[in-house]
């Protein structure tokens, strides 16, 4: 198996991209590209932050990995370039307080042959598109995903008196705490030759994704379809329409890679830069790149290095859930007062944005592997 990888983003109606994303191929030279790295992140905190959160998060996490290497041990090494990050924005925050609030969603995904691994935090989509049937593989850890979870298990949903949460608060984001949860399956999920993997930020949530298989079929490649996705996000015509990234993977099992496309940049939004050299680095990591020169091989302490590759079950909504918070009156990243006993310790609200579309259906999900753990805090090695 080899992939073809394409890539469209959009500011919307906002006043400035949060959204930041990079895709990268191990082996540049390989027509067939067999192995990729797929980041991408959705900042919040206001052009001041959101953007720089979600620059510091996929930069530091890339550098991390091709540091690392082909260690053998992709979930260990997906989690600890996790909390690489999360301690890049802490540090960014100490030495800029200014900056306090900011945090962002984050889907990094290793495709490797015929096998899909991934880490996530947040609300952004990672979806896997196989023939005529649209699968959500990554949990969702918006209000409205915990809701939904509650109702598919029969559950009672909480309520309190006074305390509306809207669907698109977020229950786990990265801003340099703790992290509430992470998705991080134990083991890779099986990809099939004509299988579309889609990773996205929420500004697709516009539209349903039962229109996904009609736009595909239309889409002869993997740009063609990403473009095609943000052309409908467009079309739908939402006031104040949210930055919206996507990423398209397309699993190919025929020789003969027809992406032509080699240098990173080209699979870059317009607001991004590629990482080739000094002269090119991201300005939000140049104050960074000395840390990021001086990784060895020693890995950074971290709770899930102990944790084996591809056995037990990971941790769901069965745990005991604690508070959640109303975002009401602080900005992501404080700690306003718990209201109810019902989930995470911390929601994030992201401003203007109403959520998804009412009644946008998720066809199919595989969110059982979430990994609901909290982060121990790491020092970059070095």
């Amino acid at each position: 198996m080899y992939f073809e990888i394409g890539a469209a983003q959009i500011q919307g109606g906002r006043d400035y991209q949060e959204d930041y994303f990079q895709v990268t191929f191990p082996d540049e030279a390989a027509v067939e590209k067999t192995e990729a790295l797929l980041i991408m992140a959705d900042g919040m905190g206001g052009h001041a932050g959101g953007a720089v959160a979600s620059q510091i998060v996929v930069d530091r996490l890339l550098q991390y990995i091709d540091k690392q290497g082909d260690t053998g041990q992709v979930t260990t090494t997906l989690r600890q370039a996790l909390d690489f990050a999360n301690q890049g924005l802490l540090e960014r925050v100490r030495k800029q307080p200014e900056l306090t609030g900011m945090g962002c969603t984050l889907v990094a995904v290793v495709l490797r042959e015929d096998s899909l691994q991934w880490v996530s935090v947040g609300d952004s989509l990672l979806y896997v598109l196989r023939g005529t049937e649209v699968i959500r593989k990554n949990d969702d850890h918006s209000y409205g995903g915990y809701i939904d979870k509650l109702a598919a298990a029969g559950e009672p949903i909480p309520e309190t008196p006074g305390f509306s949460p809207r669907r698109n608060m977020l229950m786990s984001y990265i801003n340099g705490e703790e992290i509430a949860m992470v998705d991080l399956p134990f083991s890779a999920e099986h990809l099939y030759a004509g299988d579309r993997i889609i990773i996205a930020s929420d500004g697709l949530d516009t539209i349903s994704s039962d229109v996904f298989p009609e736009i595909s079929a239309a889409s002869a490649s993997a740009q063609e379809f990403a473009e095609a996705l943000i052309a409908a996000v467009e079309a739908a015509g939402k006031k104040n329409q949210d930055n919206t990234t996507v990423i398209v993977a397309d699993v190919l099992g025929e020789p003969l890679d027809s992406t032509g496309q080699e240098e990173l940049s080209e699979w870059m939004g317009d607001t991004l830069q590629p990482l080739a050299d000094d002269e090119t680095l991201s300005p939000i990591l140049r104050e960074d790149r000395d840390v990021i020169r001086d990784l060895d091989d020693t890995l950074p302490p971290t709770a899930a290095s102990a944790l084996p590759e591809s056995s037990g079950p990971s941790a769901d909504m069965s745990a005991e859930p604690s508070s959640v918070t109303d975002p009401s009156s602080s900005r992501p990243g404080e700690q306003p007062a718990a209201t109810e006993q019902i989930s995470a310790p911390r929601v994030a609200e992201e401003t203007a944005d109403p959520g998804p579309t009412a009644g946008a259906p998720r066809t199919t999900t595989t969110a059982d592997t979430t990994q609901s753990a909290a982060s121990a805090e790491s020092t970059p090695p070095g």
